[in-house]
C-alpha cells in the first residue's frame, strides 16, 4: 500500500500507515549517504527534506534531454529533469552528487562514487553541510516571497488577449470548481482523494469527483 492509501487525518497530522519498507525521514537522516533513485514523479518532493538531514544526497540516473528542455523553454537543473522551485539553485558537486548510470551498472557506479567520497572526506562534508545550508533558507517566507514575486513579474507582462489565445491555440480548458477533478492525473489522484479532498472539504464540498478526462503527457501536465 501506498503511504496515501490511508484513512483521512487530521491536517498536518502524519498519516499512520506506511507502506512496506518505508524508511521516514527521521530515520533516513541517520544515514551518512541518502540515495535519489529515479520514480514516477517529475517533482523534487522530497529532495529538500532529505538535504537538510546533513548527509551526502546522491542523485542516480541519466543526464536530462537538454535539447527537449531548450525546446520547451525550460531551464531545469543541468544534473536533473525534474522540477521544483529550488532546483535552479541546486548545484552538482557543490549541494549534492549526482551520479549517471543506468541499470546495468548502478552498483558499480554507485559503489565507485561512495569510494571516491569515502577516499575524500572533507569534500563529503562540504556537500552534506552546503545541501544542509540551503535547504535551511528555504523557508515558507521565502517560497511565498518568491512566489509573489513571480506573480508580480509575470503580471507586468501580459499583454491583452495573450491568455486566451495561448488557451485557444492549446485547446485547454478553463478549471472550475465543477472540473476541477478532470485535471489530476491517475498517478497523483490517491492523496487528492485520501487526503487533500478531506483537508479542504470547506472549499470542495459541492466538488465532483469526476475522472481525469485524459492521460497524462510527458511532461506531467494534461490540458
Amino acid at each position: 500500500d501506498l503511504a496515501w492509501d490511508c484513512a483521512a487525518t487530521a491536517k498536518d497530522k502524519p498519516c499512520d500507515k506506511m507502506p512496506q519498507g518505508w524508511t521516514p525521514l527521521a530515520e533516513q537522516c541517520r544515514y551518512k549517504y541518502i540515495l535519489h533513485l529515479p520514480g514516477i514523479s517529475d517533482w523534487l518532493e522530497h529532495f529538500k527534506h532529505q538535504l537538510l538531514c546533513g548527509s551526502v544526497n546522491i542523485f542516480l540516473g541519466k543526464r536530462p534531454r537538454s535539447a527537449a528542455a531548450a525546446a520547451a523553454g525550460l531551464t531545469s537543473p543541468s544534473a536533473f529533469e525534474h522540477f521544483d522551485m529550488s532546483g535552479p539553485l541546486l548545484r552538482d558537486k557543490e549541494h549534492f552528487l549526482f551520479v549517471e548510470t543506468s541499470a546495468r551498472s548502478v552498483c558499480r557506479d554507485l559503489r565507485a562514487a561512495v569510494e571516491m567520497l569515502e577516499r575524500t572526506p572533507r569534500r563529503a562534508e562540504c556537500l552534506a553541510r552546503r545541501g544542509q545550508s540551503l535547504a535551511s533558507t528555504l523557508s515558507m517566507d521565502t517560497v511565498y516571497a518568491y512566489l509573489a514575486g513571480v506573480l508580480t513579474e509575470a503580471s507586468l507582462r501580459q499583454r491583452p488577449g495573450v491568455a486566451r489565445r495561448a488557451a485557444v491555440a492549446e485547446k485547454s480548458r478553463l478549471v472550475t470548481k465543477q472540473n476541477f477533478f478532470t485535471f489530476i492525473p491517475p498517478a497523483k489522484r490517491p492523496w487528492i482523494e485520501h487526503v487533500f479532498r478531506h483537508w479542504h472539504q470547506a472549499e470542495f464540498n459541492n466538488t465532483p469527483l469526476l475522472p481525469p478526462r485524459a492521460a497524462e503527457t510527458g511532461s506531467g501536465l494534461f490540458h
